[in-house]
């Protein structure tokens, strides 16, 4: 008796899988790449593990990029130990454009500054954490190449791969020049407003802006970025398969304006909201981004916890919320997109 033929199996189809961690204060967004390859936007870390202990229980030993899109502490906490954990292992580091070393570490004497004269409690440990990512970039822009240790700004392609490409968008030339000269101006006494609620939107005027295109579809990542001098593209045919919010859905975000604009209809398949404590997004944004999109997925479930203090100068006290959770979205190469958890 002739023995029947089993089908052969097919391989599944190349996908891109984005993981989005987002538990109120802290972002970190790891993908898992058309071409099996691993990439990391931004770190977090709380007392509960985060970005490097998630790497883990997915099993990945080695990172084709990492990218850090701006240093506030919600996307850069625990940076060093994504670095520890694969030295020698990161194929190219990103990060956003900054002239010097020095530079950086003004914003760790503004951290110290603001533990010794304003009392905020968390300070110490955010400078200390930032010399750590600091001194981590030093390390590896000793072990990497022109080529594959960059300082990024848009449009550039970072990733060409036959699959998939990655880009950056932003920030542009004239916003890191603006930036550049504000930040001169900027002596120690004021420095602190750099790191508080009302300086913020400065440094994330040059948060980087990321694109990735696989087959027809086409995702962006927009980071934390509030630039003035750029835009999304306002072409009404253009429909996104997936937007990471910029700015946990601030009104002034950048492509808030294009993306919820008014009669326009969906421009978005599916889009990603990262909370911030208990004030973004407010309840106006989540509306609009709800009526601009197919599906808006939302990283955090549980209700924010109380603030603990308020710290002078400050208009919004931190709060640490280790409710370690998380959201996936799949995207194929035909554009196909769905949640995952």
């Amino acid at each position: 008796m002739a023995r029947s033929k089993r089908p052969l199996q097919q391989a599944p189809p190349p996908r891109l899988r984005i993981y989005c961690l987002g538990p109120g204060f802290g972002e970190s967004i790891v993908l898992h790449l058309p071409c099996g390859g691993w990439g990391v936007v931004d770190c977090y870390h709380g007392s509960h593990g985060g970005t490097v202990e998630f790497l883990q229980k997915m099993g990945v030993e080695r990172l084709k990029f990492f990218c850090l899109t701006h240093p506030h502490a919600d996307h850069y906490r625990g940076t060093h130990r994504v670095f520890q954990r694969y030295t020698g292992k990161i194929e190219q580091v990103w990060r956003f454009p900054w002239q010097t070393t020095k530079d950086l570490r003004n914003l760790a004497i503004a951290a110290q500054f603001r533990d010794t004269y304003l009392g905020d409690p968390e300070a110490q440990d955010m400078a200390n954490d930032y010399v750590k990512m600091v001194d981590s970039f030093v390390r590896e822009r000793g072990r990497l190449t022109d080529r594959t240790y960059r300082h990024v700004m848009g449009y550039n392609k970072l990733i060409e791969e036959d699959d998939y490409q990655v880009e950056v968008r932003g920030p542009g030339a004239t916003t890191v020049e603006k930036f550049q000269e504000r930040f001169a101006e900027i002596i120690i006494k004021a420095a602190p407003e750099l790191l508080s609620d009302e300086g913020g939107e400065l440094i994330n005027s040059i948060s980087i802006v990321l694109m990735l295109t696989f087959g027809t579809a086409k995702i962006f990542l927009l980071g934390d970025a509030q630039d003035p001098d750029a835009k999304l593209d306002d072409d009404e045919k253009e429909i996104y398969t997936l937007v990471k919010i910029a700015h946990h859905g601030s009104i002034n975000g950048f492509g808030a304006e294009v993306l919820t604009k008014k009669g326009r209809g969906r421009r978005m398949d599916h889009a990603l909201l990262t909370p911030y404590r208990s004030i973004l997004p407010c309840e106006a944004m989540i509306s609009k981004y709800a009526e601009a999109c197919v599906r808006l997925v939302h990283t955090r479930q549980a209700a924010p916890r109380r603030p603990r203090q308020r710290v002078p100068t400050m208009s919004n006290p931190r709060v640490i919320d280790d409710t370690a959770s998380w959201a996936g979205i799949e995207v194929l190469k035909s554009g196909k997109i769905k949640q995952f958890q």
